[in-house]
């Protein structure tokens, strides 16, 4: 959904993402003027006393929460940059103001391999790992195939690998749809139950990027 500038307003809180080393970094920072249409200027990253040096013609993203309207961002170029008194960055938006579901709940459709052991006790599928793949994924939970017939409430272990790491989380199966297709019988909901804050950063950060490319692409 688009919005105007209407929705930005002098000393509101900003989150500059940009690109570093084939990474995708965020940092604080503050509107200070809006000096038109789509012209800001907003203060400059500080991490640790030190200034977060960002380029003139560098290209950052521009994220921001309003109360009951959820998350908005646009992309902007940097003009222009001062650090007399206060590191400010002199901004052009370049796009359209969006507004974006909050990525924790965003369900990201994709499909990733995963392990996933069923922990039941029960001689029949106590120690079973099975491989399979996800539908979806959130900050929250997730949908994956299974060829095993769960119950509501069943917990399992599940390992998914993002950016290079391992991710081992617990989840307690809420929902169970049968499927048509050649390699499975179910689609099981999951909820992550028992997750490591670093664990749901990463996912989060996961679907980020991926809503990044979908954007690049006009595909939301």
């Amino acid at each position: 959904m688009k919005t105007n500038n209407s929705s930005l307003s002098v000393g509101m809180k900003l989150t500059i993402e940009i690109s570093r080393e084939n990474d995708l970094v965020f940092y604080p920072s503050q509107l200070l003027d809006i000096l038109n249409k789509k012209e800001l200027i907003i203060s400059g990253p500080i991490i640790k006393s030190k200034l977060v040096l960002i380029r003139e013609g560098e290209n950052i993203n521009i994220s921001y929460m309003i109360k009951n309207k959820g998350k908005h961002y646009f992309s902007a170029d940097v003009i222009s940059r001062t650090s007399t008194e206060i590191y400010k960055l002199k901004i052009k938006r370049i796009s359209d103001i969006k507004v974006i579901q909050d990525r924790e709940h965003f369900r990201l459709s994709n499909n990733i391999p995963i392990s996933k052991y069923f922990e039941k006790e029960s001689e029949e599928n106590k120690g079973f790992i099975e491989e399979s793949e996800t539908k979806d994924i959130s900050g929250g939970g997730m949908k994956i195939y299974s060829n095993i017939l769960h119950e509501i409430d069943d917990v399992v272990a599940c390992s998914i690998d993002l950016f290079d790491e391992k991710l081992f989380i617990k989840c307690k199966v809420v929902r169970i749809e049968e499927v048509d297709s050649f390699n499975y019988k179910y689609l099981v909901g999951l909820q992550f139950i028992d997750i490591e804050d670093r664990s749901r950063d990463i996912i989060v950060k996961y679907i980020f990027e991926e809503q990044r490319k979908l954007r690049l692409k006009g595909l939301i």
